[in-house]
Order: structure tokens, then sequence, then C-alpha cells
């Protein structure tokens, strides 16, 4: 109501902002466009801190990302974001430090997670979430192009994998997995 967005108004803008950053990015925007005082505290300089794979594939891709300093937790389409996310915005993510990184191989294969991975972006996560690698059983992925793809995160904490589905060409032993990831 009324009294409500008057009451939150009257709070100071950092703290308006430092609030809103813990919003899912859709309730985020929805929270910011509130009022004129809501929207300068949030988006001065932004304070989102997550963007989910399905919010950055609807991000215009004329705008700039390089407002979003703040990112903590990052969720990205592979294939979309070599295709669709222009050279700049893609070197927006240059040496960021991320919380989260989840990255959905849906629609793509081994070739765009080589150039995913040749273009050096986004090295540093401490939790890391991989997604549709691989159709099924019958489709898998290439094990050892997924064995280079964590090599390239050897810092991570946390490690998630859902429907990952992986060649059985290739061998590895446990010793093998924890050089790629001492910290894991």
């Amino acid at each position: 109501t009324t009294d409500e967005t008057l009451q939150l108004v009257s709070l100071p803008s950092a703290l308006i902002a430092e609030t809103a950053s813990y919003l899912k990015a859709a309730e985020y925007i929805t929270f910011s466009e509130c009022c004129r005082k809501l929207y300068v505290s949030c988006h001065v300089p932004c304070r989102i801190v997550h963007i989910p794979t399905c919010l950055l594939k609807r991000y215009p891709e004329h705008l700039s990302m390089a407002k979003f300093i703040h990112l903590k937790q990052l969720g990205l389409n592979v294939r979309h974001f070599i295709t669709k996310v222009s050279p700049v915005n893609q070197s927006t993510w240059n040496n960021v430090a991320l919380h989260t990184l989840q990255l959905s191989n849906r629609g793509g294969n081994e070739c765009d997670v080589d150039i995913f991975l040749q273009r050096r972006l986004i090295t540093h996560t401490e939790n890391l979430k991989l997604h549709k690698f691989g159709k099924d059983d019958t489709h898998p992925y290439d094990a050892a192009s997924f064995a280079r793809l964590l090599c390239t995160f050897p810092m991570i904490e946390h490690l998630l994998l859902w429907d990952v589905f992986l060649s059985d060409d290739e061998i590895y032993n446990c010793a093998s997995v924890r050089d790629w990831l001492p910290c894991l």
C-alpha cells in the first residue's frame, strides 16, 4: 500500500539496495520499479547478486552487462553465451570471482564448451553447478571434454551435477580427480 511504500522510501538508499540484493532477479526488478527512490537505490549501482540462466537469455543484446559488478551467482547456457552474448558483454565476466556458477549445456555440444573454455572468461568460482551435459545414456557427453571443463575450475569447493551423462571411454582414478579439484 501507499503507507508501506512511504515507510520504505524513508530508508537510506544504501539500506534499500542491500535489502533488495537478497531478492531473486525477477523480484528485484519488480521491486525496483515500485517508485523512483527504489529504482535509483537498486540501480545506482545495480546491486543484483544473482542472474539465472532464463533471465540472462532474455537480457537485451544491445545493453551493457557492466552494471552487474556485484554479481555473486550467474547461470548461463553455454551455447547462448558464446553465440548470442556480445563479445563486449562476455568480457564483463573476465576475472570475475563468483560464489556460484551454473553452466547449462542444453542444446549445446563439446565444441560450444571448448570455445567457452578457450575464452577463459569465468574461471573463479567457489561452487560449480553443471547441467545437461549429454542427453541420456545413448547420447553421452564426451568424458575427456568434461574433464577439461572441470580442470578449468580448480578452486571449486562444491560441485553439483544433474542430468550429466558421460561417455565411458575414459577411465579416471580418484587421485586424478583430486589433482584437478584440490579444494573439493
